[in-house]
């Protein structure tokens, strides 16, 4: 019985992230076309993945923590980025890169992260580190930190070339870096479910 529950607290934060990566996917080969084609613009797409991101990232947050208050403050922080993004897309209508959303949400999401792992540090034996949570939070941290700069400043840097040369260069390798640790979290995450099985037979 424990460990069919381990399993699937574990599955819930594999979905959510197989979710996060196909709705990704999805923004990049449907979103981001239909995007420019309709609105003339690939910026519509990018605040609708902001959205959606940040709440798959607070809702994975809110599974991993083990916070009493934890419930609380994913309510908080929601409130405060869908004011901003409220805020940023509906009264002042930017049509451009959504810099202050994403900004804001790296901001939490880094700082979420960041708490997890070091609650997952503290309670968790040198032996058992490389469980599929550790994969999840170091990537979640090397993302959010990663881009929250180049994110935050790209509407008032756009035009600087070498703005756009830091930007095109580290952002794709944030992203190869994260995605290499989530699937190999995602991996780590199957062979853990196979052991379980054979255990419990």
């Amino acid at each position: 019985m424990i460990i069919h529950s381990v399993s699937k607290g574990k599955s819930k934060e594999f979905n959510l992230l197989s979710i996060y990566l196909s709705f990704e996917l999805i923004t990049d080969l449907i979103l981001s076309p239909i995007s420019k084609t309709i609105f003339k613009s690939e910026f519509i797409a990018a605040h609708i993945f902001t959205l959606v991101e940040f709440f798959i990232f607070a809702s994975l947050f809110r599974i991993i923590s083990k916070e009493k208050s934890k419930n609380f403050i994913f309510i908080i922080f929601s409130s405060v980025f869908t004011l901003i993004f409220f805020y940023e897309n509906f009264i002042s209508i930017n049509r451009g890169f959504d810099s202050l959303s994403v900004g804001t949400s790296n901001i939490i999401l880094t700082a979420n992260a960041i708490i997890c792992l070091s609650q997952f540090l503290k309670t968790t034996k040198s032996e058992n580190i490389l469980h599929p949570n550790f994969f999840i939070l170091s990537s979640s941290v090397i993302y959010f930190s990663g881009t929250l700069f180049i994110y935050t400043l790209f509407n008032s840097y756009v035009e600087n070339k070498n703005f756009n040369d830091i930007y095109y260069l580290i952002n794709p390798i944030v992203i190869a870096i994260r995605n290499i640790m989530l699937v190999i979290g995602i991996i780590y995450n199957l062979s853990l479910k196979q052991k379980e099985k054979i255990i419990a037979a």
